[in-house]
């Protein structure tokens, strides 16, 4: 998600929508109480005429400067009157004065406020990001834009969600919630009622609303919401889950309750991805090109780089993922064929079969052999065995010819029953009587054709001189979709561009054409901060008795100052007495000063001996055998009687 980074100035740039305006791509689809069933919701527009925002920050992308190359997907466009306010979706292309995008109008809010929510032809707009809080950053040059009190319009329409403080929950069906009642998250982070079956233990906030059939819920938290974490790729949860500070890396994250850890988040929602894909299938980055990925180089043509596909480009940007955190995948553009007028027989230019030259006293149906580069089949084009009735050729008796529709009936039910990646489909060609004939690869499929009998005027299915008028031979495609992928739902910004005298240009190259923009479409996962609630403690914290270090069983040791292998899971409340008993009796428990004249002491390491009122979770016991005059064994049994702060357990 698109929020305004306060080590950088914040992005407010202006422009105009270019001719043709918004043009409608999606509607809402619920059929609900909000009447909006059927409205445009979603649009492809270009603005163009965009400003340079000029700061005083050398960091940027380009230093002290901003410009439409750097808007990303998940950053905001607003009309000069403040009503139109539309969220980018994504971006198709880029340049410093000009964007192409589709942006969508979220929950309807500019509909059913102002009536209105597609953008005019020339009409003047403001893009822009959001704070921390949810409210827009309008800075610069910019804030002229707004006519009369229309940024007063814009500020208001975010105010309501930051005020209310609502978090929305949607689902593909809706749960069995009401409004008023405590909500939870299940194990697939959406909401049911807390204290149901597969609830999270601690309740999320309180339904205040829902919309879309009840598909969306809305929820004021109990605690703070977090949906934009600085480093998604350390919530490596699942809805539910609580992290815990991690006693073995100072200042991060565990999903795994240790020794003295602190709980601070609950895991609410599993990250959505970001993702770029490329809108072309044959785009791709020359010599002159350098193409880089959250600060890490996957491309630079001017070192001797080279791909002849996206293919082997997916693979240079995955070998470098865990840099990046943005991995890529191609898929391939299948290959088709299709009838060519110059493959027909010369002498009837039509795509046919020609089955019966005696107006069905007798057949003879042709053969012809597919692979699709993995299975081989063979088809007889028997139209008894699929019930078609011939066609009499140009409204005659004699000549009966199964057309390409009917071909296309025949090839799918034997494609399909015997595991062929090929589709066959028929399409009129203007100036013929009967339709052409395409046949379509499917998972990268490549499409070989043999003939291997005539039909009944001795013509061949596939080839020159044929009925069909398809080439033989096609091979699987190597021109594929690139598409890159970060699962965290963190930023993807691809900067780099076109290399010329190692002066960077990031227009008229490979980036931010074709899609390949960056964004900041996806959503990292959502916690939920829980330090100070139940889950977390309190600040009246009292000693409670621990009972998992009992019943433990020790490896075997000799002699003094020999490990035990047992540990102490939880620091003693406020350094209270530990009493170790072996098979039921107490056994003398040493300090730094007199460990040598005791039965046993605690130490992290083997070397530092903990006073008793030192000892830490994770501390290990270790035995004076020499001294006490028996060495433990497995078969003994130790226990570990202490006390730990409530907020432990």
């Amino acid at each position: 998600m698109a929020k305004y980074d306060a080590t950088h100035p914040a992005l407010c740039l202006y422009g105009r929508i270019d001719s043709g305006g918004s043009v409608a791509i999606e509607q809402y689809s619920e059929n609900d109480d909000t009447g909006l069933f059927g409205q445009d919701m979603v649009f492809e527009f270009t603005i163009s005429t965009i400003n340079v925002q000029s700061h005083l920050d050398a960091s940027t992308r380009t230093p002290n400067q901003y410009t439409g190359i750097d808007v990303k997907a998940g950053d905001w466009v607003a009309s000069a009157n403040g009503e139109v306010c539309l969220r980018i979706r994504s971006i198709s292309f880029k340049r410093d004065d000009l964007i192409s995008v589709v942006a969508e109008d979220v929950d309807g809010i500019n509909l059913r406020q102002y009536n209105v929510n597609a953008f005019a032809s020339s009409e003047r707009v403001i893009i822009f990001e959001l704070s921390e809080n949810g409210l827009p950053v309008i800075v610069g040059d910019a804030v002229n834009e707004f006519i009369d009190n229309s940024l007063d319009k814009l500020q208001s329409r975010f105010s309501i969600d930051e005020d209310d403080e609502r978090f929305r929950f949607d689902h593909e069906i809706a749960p069995v919630i009401n409004i008023g009642e405590i909500a939870a998250i299940d194990d697939y982070g959406g909401i049911v009622r807390h204290g149901t079956l597969n609830s999270s233990t601690t309740p999320v906030g309180t339904v205040m609303s829902k919309t879309r059939n009840g598909k969306s819920i809305y929820v004021k938290p109990f605690n703070k919401i977090i949906d934009n974490y600085p480093d998604p790729s350390v919530l490596t949860g699942s809805p539910g889950q609580t992290y815990y500070t991690d006693s073995s890396n100072p200042g991060g994250l565990s999903t795994t309750k240790t020794p003295g850890a602190k709980p601070v988040y609950m895991h609410l929602r599993d990250a959505i991805a970001t993702e770029v894909i490329s809108t072309s299938s044959t785009s791709l980055p020359d010599a002159n090109d350098r193409l880089i990925i959250n600060n890490v180089t996957v491309f630079d043509g001017t070192i001797g780089h080279n791909v002849n596909n996206a293919i082997e480009l997916k693979d240079m940007i995955n070998a470098q993922t865990s840099a990046s955190k943005v991995r890529a995948t191609a898929d391939v553009d299948d290959v088709s064929v299709e009838s060519q007028v110059s493959n027909l027989h010369p002498a009837i230019g039509e795509v046919h079969i020609l089955v019966s030259d005696n107006s069905g006293s007798s057949y003879t149906y042709p053969t012809a052999e597919f692979n699709d580069g993995t299975s081989t089949l063979q088809v007889t084009f028997d139209h008894t065995s699929h019930g078609i009735t011939p066609t009499g050729f140009m409204g005659g008796s004699q000549y009966l010819i199964l057309t390409a529709a009917d071909m296309v009936q025949i090839l799918n039910a034997e494609f399909q029953s015997n595991n062929i990646n090929l589709l066959a489909s028929s399409f009129a060609e203007p100036g013929k009587t009967y339709p052409y004939l395409k046949i379509e690869g499917q998972n990268n499929a490549s499409i070989s054709i043999t003939n291997i009998s005539a039909d009944a005027f001795g013509t061949n299915f596939v080839g020159s001189s044929s009925g069909s008028g398809l080439e033989p031979n096609t091979p699987a495609g190597t021109n594929a979709f690139l598409k890159l992928i970060r699962d965290d739902g963190g930023d993807i910004l691809i900067t780099g561009g076109t290399v010329s005298s190692g002066i960077v240009s990031p227009t008229g190259g490979y980036i931010n054409n074709n899609g390949i923009c960056s964004s900041s479409s996806g959503t990292p996962v959502t916690v939920m901060m829980i330090e100070g609630s139940s889950e977390g403690g309190t600040a009246a914290d009292v000693g409670v008795n621990v009972g998992e270090d009992h019943d433990m069983s020790p490896i075997a040791t000799a002699g003094n100052g020999a490990p035990t292998g047992l540990y102490i899971t939880y620091t003693p409340f406020l350094g209270s007495m530990v009493d170790v008993r072996v098979n039921g009796l107490d056994a003398n428990l040493g300090g730094a000063s007199d460990y040598q004249s005791k039965s046993c002491y605690f130490s992290p390491d083997g070397f530092i001996v903990r006073d008793i009122n030192l000892i830490q979770a994770g501390d290990q016991l270790y035995w004076n055998g020499d001294f006490v005059g028996f060495n433990l064994d497995p078969d003994d049994d130790i226990d570990f009687l202490y006390q730990t702060s409530s907020s432990n357990i």
